[in-house]
């Protein structure tokens, strides 16, 4: 029978465990960042607000078969890191939200809020599709959100 005295129990125990006080650093590519824009859909020719940039026509060839809208406006954009298997929560103007959550593998989960209650949500394949959806504004307009992979930097 061999007897392992204490000292050697506990450096094992150790060595299996990994240093304490640091976690285990997260798999290659378990960090996804994503493209959300606040968009703005309307007949007029004039932007909605101050800074809003006219989308272009490869931007709006994705939107004209779900959208009547003659011109596409994007109000705001904003980049967001989600680690998988949580969620990421991004503002995109004082009173709308974009939650991505990715914690059913395989699928992303994309929910729009405005003033904090829920306008709706889409479940998607986590693939490089686009997620969009969005609200109705009044009889002229409408807002909808735009969830893309941002482009590798």
């Amino acid at each position: 029978m061999i007897r392992l005295s204490p000292l050697w129990i506990a450096l094992a125990m150790s060595a299996a465990a990994g240093p304490l006080d640091s976690p285990p650093a997260p798999p290659r590519g378990s960090v996804a960042t994503y493209r959300v824009q606040l968009v703005r859909a309307t007949d007029a020719d004039h932007a909605p607000s101050a800074g809003a940039r006219q989308l272009g026509s490869a931007e709006i060839r994705p939107l004209r078969p779900l959208f009547r809208w003659t011109h596409y406006w994007e109000v705001s954009h904003r980049e967001v890191c989600v680690d998988r298997g949580k969620v990421g929560t991004v503002e995109v103007s004082p009173s709308r939200t974009v939650q991505i959550d990715l914690t059913e593998p395989g699928k992303r989960r994309v929910t729009a809020l405005e003033n904090g209650k829920r306008v709706s949500t889409l479940i998607r394949p986590s693939g490089e599709a686009s997620t969009i959806l969005g609200g109705y504004r009044d009889p002229g307009s409408a807002w909808f959100v735009v969830v893309s992979h941002a482009p590798a930097r």
